[in-house]
């Protein structure tokens, strides 16, 4: 009788370490997102290469194996990730489609920008530019601390007046 009382004390054990671990290996909606805008966006600190061009190459290798296509241009943000969170905190203002969860930088930041000069996947070619520019990133809040981090690079400037912030409610 004692063994079969300490078989199902195992058993239930580890029925309940197989739930914690059900549980908390769920992903939380919109973290995804979130790692897929780091992926594409943020790389910090800058890699080395030779110029901008072959750095191009080479990180838009990673963008381009997401979908399998060259993709015709992407911006890498060259700060700390938590830098570029920060900016979800900034004053809510209108994102290119209307939208009205972008928020603008309010320094200028470290940015490569890669335009594509031709190739098909996966041998594609870019030209690449280092630029300071400000950005503007659109956040949501993250399940279940509702936390805002950011999911897309809605656009990069020179100007500050070149964005509109949402009028006061």
């Amino acid at each position: 009788m004692a063994q079969n009382v300490m078989g199902n004390s195992q058993l239930l054990l580890l029925g309940l370490s197989l739930l914690v671990l059900l549980v908390y290996s769920q992903t939380r909606p919109g973290w995804e997102r979130f790692q897929r805008f780091k992926n594409q966006h943020v790389r910090y600190p800058k890699h080395l290469a030779s110029n901008n061009d072959q750095y191009c190459m080479m990180e838009m290798k990673w963008v381009n194996d997401y979908n399998n296509a060259c993709k015709g241009f992407n911006s890498f943000l060259h700060n700390q990730t938590q830098n570029i969170i920060n900016v979800c905190f900034h004053p809510n203002i209108f994102c290119r489609n209307n939208e009205t969860n972008c928020h603008r930088s309010i320094f200028r930041n470290s940015i490569t920008e890669c335009r594509s000069a031709g190739g098909q996947y996966p041998d594609c070619y870019y030209n690449g530019t280092a630029v300071r520019k400000y950005f503007v990133v659109a956040c949501i809040p993250i399940s279940p601390s509702g936390r805002l981090l950011p999911v897309h690079l809605d656009s990069t400037f020179w100007n500050p007046g070149q964005v509109f912030l949402l009028p006061p409610p």
